[in-house]
């Protein structure tokens, strides 16, 4: 059963985030303040020591900054300043922190901040975690990816690991159409990308032409592939995010679309497809955007998906309703 965490463990703030990793949570709070518990072994989470933490400790940032947005990966987490900074801290084994020059160690136990050099001196607006790779998304609308690419993850056509922040596209060049990149949401092995335009992008690993999570019917990791809008009935998407094997979308009327693979151990309840005639949901796999339309009446946001878990909030009541 859920259990309720007092505003006292975090700082006596309001909750703004919540951001949860492998065996680790991150909670940023209304004063800016990053505040993490759980395992540790790589350092994931920013306490500058490896043992494993029960309780909400606040993580230190140099000069006291302030914090607007925290990811957490399998075993490193990030955080966004308000002036646009990037910092990360944790497992760094494959580069993911993005530190290579600095921090060449597997890990590092208290938030480094991420040169603006590296990535030609833009402020960052987004960070998105994954297992191995980490997505940040400028001011300018551009897209930086770093390390593990083997999926095609990265978005950069090759399957090339990157230590360092790299550029993959923007509003100057054509890979997302000359439009400016707002967020991004990403998981193990793909990576999905949302335009001010509202369309979708998805780059990495589909698990096969049944099952994968990228939108559209083709399962070649190396291409990066706009899901087409009239998937989402011409609706501009306004939020994206990913699970597992599976991905979750909001437009601007409020529709709720998933697609991807259904973990039908668990009788899931929200990824499942709305039968569009009477409601009733199903558990086939959809490599398309689908509908939910059982959610229509609701204004939905999705909050975030996980393995094969899908959570969404119902905005009106600020309920909370997760399945399996």
């Amino acid at each position: 059963m859920p259990e309720r965490v007092y505003m006292e463990m975090y700082g006596r703030s309001p909750p703004v985030m919540v951001s949860c990793g492998t065996k680790f949570t991150l909670v940023l709070n209304a004063a800016g303040h990053v505040y993490s518990s759980g395992a540790n072994l790589c350092g994931q989470l920013g306490q500058n020591t490896r043992d494993t933490v029960a309780n909400l400790l606040v993580v230190n940032f140099d000069k006291g900054r302030h914090m607007v947005m925290v990811a957490a990966g399998d075993s490193h987490g990030m955080a966004l300043s308000v002036e646009g900074d990037v910092f990360c801290w944790g497992g760094n084994s494959y580069g993911q922190l993005g530190l290579a020059d600095i921090i060449p160690t597997i890990y590092t136990l208290m938030p480094k901040q991420v040169p603006r050099y590296a990535m030609c001196e833009s402020i960052a607006v987004h960070v998105a975690a994954a297992y191995m790779h980490t997505i940040v998304v400028t001011q300018q609308g551009d897209l930086w990816a770093m390390r593990q690419n083997v999926s095609g993850q990265l978005g950069l056509g090759t399957r090339e690991n990157m230590r360092v922040p790299t550029y993959v596209g923007g509003a100057t060049d054509a890979v997302f159409g000359n439009s400016k990149l707002v967020s991004a949401s990403c998981r193990e092995s793909f990576t999905l990308a949302l335009t001010s335009e509202g369309t979708v992008y998805s780059f990495g690993q589909g698990i096969n032409i049944s099952l994968g999570p990228l939108g559209h019917i083709l399962d070649d990791s190396l291409l990066l592939m706009r899901i087409e809008q009239h998937r989402f009935h011409d609706h501009k998407v306004v939020s994206v995010v990913s699970g597992f094997n599976h991905a979750a979308a909001v437009t601007k009327n409020s529709g709720l679309y998933t697609w991807g693979q259904v973990d039908s151990t668990c009788g899931d309840a929200v990824l499942a497809q709305a039968n569009l005639n009477v409601g009733n949901g199903d558990i086939f796999n959809r490599s398309l955007p689908v509908l939910v339309d059982r959610y229509l009446p609701v204004l939905m946001n999705p909050m975030r998906c996980a393995m094969m878990q899908t959570s969404f909030r119902q905005t009106y009541v600020s309920a909370v309703f997760t399945t399996c």
